[in-house]
């Protein structure tokens, strides 16, 4: 007997493929993207490869693993498939054939270069200043909104001192740099006193924002791009939560980050969040933890009308209230989280039957179907309660969810 699970789990599919089709077109948050050769796809890259080894096309719906790749490219049976990849050359590049170079994030809206550099310094200061004597008081504001001090490092969290300048516009004491050390064209760069969260994917920073102790609550350092908060932590899963802001998203990421992956826009308008989408690509099912208010309500209802991956999932301690706050409240948010994602304690999201993703399209592009059925192999769902968002969860894929109080809906 073959054992296929053993044989795929040895198996590097993207080493296959990219032996096969070349270098990949793109890269789709962790997937990469190729044009599908099982159809003329021209300069469209449509073909995704997934780390967890099946690839789909959004186009054509071919679909499978390693073993569906040689059958369908090679034109083998399943025998000799499975053959050809247990003998272990499958992957393996020749001798002299350098390994295909994959593209990085496009990076051509990221801050100039000069900019990139005195933020970094900024973030090392901040970061220092934080964890000096004199930051003792905001590691202490920090920790109460569940930001522990080894979160804050790893997020790379700072403190900008209070300095003598006034900012009349904001409200707020800090200091002010010469635009020039910032890559800016004139003028002056104001570095609000307060908490200080940068964004950064790998390597690049590419926005500061400032959780200031004055009138204006949050502001941007000057020169900064909007960036999907959280990109580089990602881990291609198939539960995406997404927050309103920074410290929901670390503070939701550090609860059930082994599970789902965590993100925010934060402020970014529509424009700038469909440059992203492609990170998004991988999630099966978007659930939009968005604050409990009337702006919260209203993104939520934009991203709903955006795709049918989309799901409300309201943070848990009533009205006008976030995720810190909930948090803060007493809940326990990664009983709530697994709870709306329809899974017990024991298992892992990666564990969910393995389906190709709905297609994810930008703003404002396609209405939300009716109701969306979340498996299309078997006829019996529970429907998830509404504080959890609603919606439809196979009763035969998650039986657990049978604890819950749920309503049975055959179709």
């Amino acid at each position: 007997m073959i054992d296929t699970a053993e044989l795929k789990e040895r198996t590097d599919l993207l080493a296959i493929v990219e032996a096969d089709l070349g270098a990949p077109a793109k890269r789709a948050g962790q997937a990469w993207q190729w044009p599908c050769p099982f159809h003329p796809d021209g300069d469209s890259p449509s073909l995704t490869v997934y780390p967890d080894g099946h690839f789909y096309c959004f186009a054509c719906r071919a679909k499978g693993d390693a073993i569906d790749w040689l059958k369908a490219r090679e034109g083998l049976g399943f025998r000799d498939a499975c053959e050809r990849l247990g003998a272990g050359q499958l992957g393996a590049r020749p001798s002299g054939r350098p390994a295909p170079t994959r593209p990085a994030l496009e990076l051509k809206t990221a801050p100039p270069a000069t900019w990139q550099g005195r933020a970094a310094a900024v973030i090392d200061e901040c970061q220092a200043a934080l964890f000096s004597p004199a930051g003792a008081k905001a590691r202490e504001w920090l920790a109460e909104r569940g930001i522990t001090s080894d979160m804050a490092a790893t997020w790379r969290i700072g403190l900008q001192p209070k300095r003598p300048h006034w900012n009349a516009k904001y409200q707020c004491w800090g200091r002010y740099e010469a635009a020039k050390a910032w890559g800016m064209p004139g003028g002056r760069v104001f570095l609000a006193h307060g908490i200080v969260i940068p964004c950064a994917i790998g390597d690049t920073p590419w926005y500061l924002k400032i959780r200031t102790a004055g009138g204006t609550k949050y502001l941007h350092v000057w020169g900064g791009q909007p960036a999907l908060f959280g990109a580089d932590r990602m881990q291609g899963r198939r539960d995406l939560f997404l927050c309103e802001g920074e410290f929901d998203a670390m503070l939701l990421q550090h609860v059930i980050g082994d599970l789902a992956d965590v993100a925010t826009f934060g402020s970014a308008s529509d424009r700038e969040i469909t440059s992203w989408l492609p990170w998004l690509l991988p999630a099966h099912r978007v659930w939009l933890a968005f604050d409990n208010d009337k702006a919260g309500e209203e993104a939520a209802t934009e991203w709903l009308s955006r795709t049918k991956r989309a799901r409300r999932a309201a943070p848990p301690a009533g009205k006008d209230t976030d995720i810190t706050d909930a948090w803060r409240a007493g809940h326990d948010l990664r009983a709530w989280a697994l709870e709306g994602m329809g899974i017990g304690e024991a298992a892992p999201a990666e564990a969910e039957a393995d389906m190709p993703a709905p297609a994810l399209v930008a703003p404002r592009l396609a209405p939300r179907v009716a109701e969306e059925l979340p498996c299309d192999r078997h006829r019996t769902f529970w429907r998830r309660p509404a504080r959890m968002g609603g919606g439809l969860v196979c009763a035969v894929c998650h039986p657990d969810v049978a604890g819950v109080a749920v309503e049975v809906v055959s179709w």
